[in-house]
C-alpha cells in the first residue's frame, strides 16, 4: 500500500477485527472514516462468481456520472485487467485475504494517472464472509482537478494478496452457521471453537431416558428386552431456568 488513505482505512479495519480474521458490516461506524467515505465502498458476494457494489462512496458515483449501487463490481474493468481484478475478489472472501491493486488510470480527456485499490473482506449479519470494505485513491493530490476528470478506463499493473494475522480463535459470534464452520474447518484457513462443557452463553444439557410407558415392542421377550438393537435416539433438555 503507497497510499495514505490506503493505509490508514486498512488500519481501521485491522483495528477493528481485534485479531479475528475479518469484522461484521455491523460493526462499521461511518464517523471513524469520515475522510474516506466518499472514495469508498462496501461489495456483496451474491452467487458463484457474481459480485456487486451494495454501497459505494459519492467520489466514485459522481466520477463516473451514474449510481454504482447496485451494479457489478467488475464493469469498471475490461478484458483481462476484469479477469485479474475477479480472481483478486474472490480471493479475499474465500480465502480470506486481503487484496490490493495498483493500476493506471485513463481519463476522459486522455491524461494518465496512478490509483489504487483496497479489498477487505467483511462478514454479514449470519457470520459468512460475502461481504468486501474497499476503497480506491487516485494519485492527484488536486481535488477540485480530479472531479472534473471522469475516469474512463483501469489497467491493472499489479495485484497483490495480502494474508490475514490471525490472533485469537475466531469464535465471536453466536449466529456464525453450520455450514460456515464446515468450511473453515476443511479449507483450514480459520480455527472454529466450540462450546463442550456448557459454559457461557449455552446452558448444560441433560439426557432423559425416552419412552412410552405400557408399550411392549413386537419382538420383546418375556421380561420386556429385545434382541434387536434399538436406535439411540435421545430427548435433550436445558437445565437453564
Amino acid at each position: 500500500m503507497k497510499q495514505t488513505s490506503t493505509q490508514n482505512l486498512y488500519n481501521f479495519w485491522n483495528t477493528l477485527r481485534n485479531g479475528r480474521i475479518a469484522p461484521y458490516r455491523s460493526e462499521i461506524d461511518p464517523r471513524k472514516i469520515a475522510p474516506y467515505l466518499d472514495s469508498t465502498f462496501i461489495l456483496e458476494l451474491i452467487g458463484e462468481d457474481k459480485i456487486r457494489f451494495r454501497l459505494a462512496g459519492t467520489r466514485l458515483c459522481d466520477a463516473y456520472g451514474m449510481e454504482l449501487r447496485g451494479m457489478s463490481a467488475f464493469c469498471l474493468w475490461q478484458g483481462e485487467c476484469r479477469d485479474k481484478k475477479k480472481e483478486l475478489m474472490m480471493n479475499v472472501v474465500n480465502t480470506p485475504s486481503v487484496g490490493v491493486v495498483s493500476c493506471t488510470v485513463e481519463t476522459q480527456a486522455g491524461l494518465l494517472q496512478d490509483a489504487e485499490f483496497l479489498f477487505m473482506p467483511l462478514r454479514s449479519d449470519f457470520g459468512e464472509i460475502d461481504r468486501i470494505l474497499g476503497c480506491v485513491f487516485y494519485s492527484s493530490s488536486d481535488n477540485k482537478r480530479l472531479q472534473q476528470i471522469t475516469p474512463m478506463q483501469h489497467w491493472v499493473d499489479k495485484t497483490e494478496l495480502l494474508p490475514i494475522d490471525i490472533k485469537v480463535i475466531d469464535n465471536s459470534s453466536r449466529h456464525s452457521t453450520s455450514f460456515l464452520n464446515r468450511r473453515r474447518r476443511i479449507d483450514g484457513s480459520e480455527k472454529v471453537a466450540y462450546n463442550r462443557q456448557g459454559t457461557g452463553n449455552f446452558p448444560p444439557l441433560t439426557t432423559i431416558q425416552g419412552g412410552i410407558k405400557g408399550f411392549k415392542r413386537p419382538d420383546s421377550n418375556a421380561d420386556g428386552s429385545s434382541s434387536t438393537p434399538r436406535g439411540h435416539l435421545r430427548l435433550v433438555k436445558s437445565d437453564a431456568s
